[in-house]
């Protein structure tokens, strides 16, 4: 495990849609800090909601790698659960807020 310090966080944001790409509010989007070796999260799990226009928004974060999906199927995902959910896993970098937008994750 490898932990960063940082005088510059990152950010994410991006906007949640449904069905024909229309944007969903409300909708529990899950932040996971997460090591890609040991497959295990980092640091507590961050949640928000999506805004009416579907939008989200993290602040504050550390360089490192993220997982991020977005469900009403749970309160609090384990690990195990965000596996299930095929993630967007990106790299945060020092200084940059970059936009990752999320389709709403549905157990069929």
């Amino acid at each position: 495990m490898r932990i960063v310090v940082s005088n510059k966080p990152g950010g994410v944001h991006g906007t949640v849609t449904m069905g024909a790409h229309e944007p969903a509010g409300g909708v529990p989007v899950f932040l996971e800090a997460y090591d890609e070796v040991t497959h295990k999260r980092v640091v507590e799990l961050r949640s928000t909601r999506s805004d009416l226009r579907g939008q989200y928004n993290f602040l504050g974060l550390a360089p490192g790698t993220y997982r991020l999906a977005g469900t009403f199927e749970y309160r609090s995902p384990v690990t195990g659960d965000i596996d299930a959910m095929s993630p967007r896993v990106f790299q945060v970098e020092e200084g940059r807020d970059q936009q990752q937008d999320l389709d709403v994750w549905v157990i069929r």
